[in-house]
């Protein structure tokens, strides 16, 4: 490729359409959206993109994606995902919620230096999903592990909705703080809600933690997360690769 052929930063942020462009770029605000860019970021890179493809040429800028335009797309798309947003919860009578840590890359300001840096710190991540249907609704980031916490933060995205008046199944694991009869979580959210709600309990979370004390007391703790050290994990890990005999 010449370099009469590469369009400079100057000319992918001001290309002007010689015709009105009425296409819909709907997968275009999405990417916007989810990785967060700028208006004139995301019509630059498609511009570009749309260049290499011989699509926008000197003498025909139809294609041309201007960035007030990709500004309304971006609206159209907000205004789409809150309408199925309200779709969703007139159809959704139960929540159900897990998480987990990860690590979250932040930035933090040192007022001495006046610099910013970056560092990664382990929050604790909720999901929830809504039934039936398993349809994501949102995720939360406490502060804290808390049940008081946890029901403040899915309390607040709930509340306003229709389904803070339809709510009537919560599904949680088994933790304590979770299930607590005082400052769980679900007795947190009843309390917030003014009712009483359908408790679902993993039941497999329930049976994993007896096994996992008497592996703990019997074998000690594991030293890696894919092998074991002590004589009755070796023993196991041993036989998995073992023929099973057929009753």
């Amino acid at each position: 490729m010449s370099k009469s052929e590469v369009m400079s930063s100057e000319e992918l942020f001001s290309q002007e359409p010689n015709e009105q462009n009425r296409m819909e770029w709907p997968n275009l605000a999405m990417m916007s959206e989810r990785y967060q860019l700028s208006d004139r970021a995301s019509a630059a890179a498609a511009n570009a993109a749309l260049k290499d493809a011989g699509l926008i040429t000197d003498l025909d800028k139809t294609y041309v994606i201007d960035k007030n335009k990709l500004r309304r797309e971006r609206e159209k798309y907000r205004n789409i995902i809150n309408e199925e947003e309200a779709i969703f919860y007139k159809f959704i009578d139960g929540i159900y919620i897990d998480g987990r840590m990860d690590a979250a890359l932040l930035t933090e300001h040192d007022a001495q230096t006046g610099k910013y840096y970056q560092k990664t710190e382990l929050q604790e991540h909720i999901v929830v999903v809504g039934e039936p249907g398993a349809c994501y609704l949102t995720h939360v980031s406490p502060q804290d592990g808390r049940g008081i916490t946890i029901a403040n933060e899915v309390h607040g995205d709930i509340k306003g909705t229709e389904l803070s008046d339809t709510l009537k199944v919560v599904g949680t694991d088994g933790t304590a703080s979770m299930t607590g009869n005082k400052a769980g979580f679900i007795r947190c959210l009843e309390e917030k809600l003014g009712r009483p709600l359908q408790w679902v309990v993993c039941l497999l979370h329930c049976n994993e933690l007896p096994l996992r004390h008497v592996f703990h007391e019997l074998d000690g703790t594991t030293k890696s997360p894919d092998s074991f050290s002590e004589p009755v994990g070796k023993t196991e890990w041993k036989s998995i690769n073992l023929a099973s005999e057929k009753f």
